[in-house]
């Protein structure tokens, strides 16, 4: 891909810490891109990693991800998306982790994150953890990914309601992050529907955005 100066959608960033004082360990990076010399489809990357950990780690883990990722998807080949998605986010996790046990200070430090892939008018779509996607039509806000959260297991499972879920402690319990040591496996089920299966979900990759007006 080459780097473009102009976006072909439009786009806004904006971070902030929350309400209850603690440091702000999100980061992410938009860049755009087209595919290449002989081929004017325009691209839009878009990643954001929500850093967990003490001191400074949480955001060092975050940074590394954004900066990991965003680099591997630059090189990637837009032709298997997923397959440029799914490496590129292992990479990064495997990359955390190694500082994680070598540097005493990064000691447990892991992140979440989301990327979006704009190929054209084409969306791809990864995750790992609870930070989320989603899309905006007709003035309403569509959640396209699941969390990977205890919480979000026990609701699928039947163990406590979505009532319970809410205000539940276990809610920012994560169940995937990106500087396991077990390693990490990007999720791709986009769900459009909250009735579709988990294939019928990983089959909206490459779902097609409506133009902006």
């Amino acid at each position: 891909m080459i780097p473009s100066e102009r976006s072909h959608l439009p786009v806004a960033a904006f971070t902030h810490p929350g309400m209850k004082g603690k440091n702000n360990e999100d980061r992410y990076a938009v860049s755009a891109f087209r595919l290449s010399q002989n081929k004017s489809t325009q691209v839009l990357w878009m990643i954001i990693a929500d850093g967990v950990g003490g001191h400074l780690a949480g955001e060092l883990a975050a940074e590394m991800a954004v900066e990991i990722i965003s680099r591997e998807m630059a090189a990637g080949d837009p032709a298997q998306p997923i397959d440029t998605l799914r490496t590129a986010i292992q990479r990064a996790g495997s990359e955390i982790s190694a500082r994680s046990v070598s540097d005493t200070r990064a000691e447990g430090m892991s992140t979440t994150c989301v990327c979006a892939w704009v190929i054209g008018d084409r969306l791809y779509a990864a995750w790992v953890g609870d930070s989320r996607l989603y899309l905006i039509r007709h003035g309403k806000a569509l959640r396209l990914t699941t969390d990977h959260t205890w919480v979000q297991e026990a609701v699928e499972k039947g163990i406590i309601t979505l009532d319970q879920a809410r205000n539940h402690p276990n809610a920012h319990v994560l169940r995937r992050h990106l500087g396991s040591q077990n390693g990490v496996e990007p999720d791709f089920r986009i769900r459009t529907d909250p009735e579709q299966s988990d294939s019928q979900a990983e089959a909206n990759q490459g779902l097609r955005l409506p133009s902006p007006r």
